[in-house]
């Protein structure tokens, strides 16, 4: 993928973390924020929201004109209980920054499958424009 191009998405799929960019360790992240919820009810909508504002303040500028988001330990985002959509996630903060993911699991064809193919959870992305390194 051409970054200068205009698509939809900005989406790189990274199996090794590059030591030049600062990734937000989501699994991390979400965990400490989620702790001490009494009422799991509404831990979607939270989830989401904290997830927002985390994205937000991990948004950093590569040069003058680019923005990116670097993302790994994510499995957090499979947890059931959290009853997330992970694709739309992953498009919507994507259109305006690239979004880097490190990747555990298999990438293969549009899919992303958490950790293995045969127990894995597949997260299909053919509809977004993205590509691995």
């Amino acid at each position: 993928m051409n970054l200068g191009q205009r698509s939809r998405n900005k989406i790189i799929v990274l199996t090794e973390e590059p030591e030049n960019l600062i990734f937000l360790d989501l699994g991390a992240a979400i965990s400490l924020a989620l702790q001490n919820i009494q009422d799991k009810k509404d831990i979607s909508n939270l989830a989401l929201h904290k997830l927002e504002l985390l994205f937000s303040q991990h948004t950093l500028q590569m040069d003058d004109q680019t923005y990116y988001l670097a993302l790994k330990n994510i499995g957090i985002l499979f947890e059931k209980e959290l009853n997330l959509d992970i694709p739309k996630i992953v498009d919507r903060f994507s259109q305006n920054n690239i979004l880097f993911i490190k990747w555990e699991g298999i990438i293969e064809k549009g899919n992303l499958f958490f950790l293995t193919k045969e127990k894995g959870i597949k997260l299909n992305i053919n509809n977004l424009s993205y590509t691995t390194i």
